[in-house]
């Protein structure tokens, strides 16, 4: 395998039940509790954006409204 193959392909879609969405999004809000730096406060609400927009598009609008805050 060369260095620019990738190790792993992620399929196209990805299904989560409730309680694997709780998870998921509980482990972004842990990240970004811990952020260490500005850019990682970023990735982390831009993950949480990410998952909260494919949950409840109208939440995440909110979120958007008030600067991506308090998830």
């Amino acid at each position: 395998m060369s260095a620019d193959a990738p190790f792993v392909r992620l399929p196209g879609a990805i299904e989560l039940n409730r309680d694997e969405a709780l998870a998921v999004l509980d482990a972004l809000d842990s990240a970004k509790a811990a952020a260490r730096s500005a850019h990682e406060q970023r990735v982390a609400e831009a993950a949480i954006l990410i998952i909260t927009r494919k949950l409840w598009d109208e939440l995440a609008d909110i979120l958007e409204m008030n600067g991506g805050h308090d998830v």
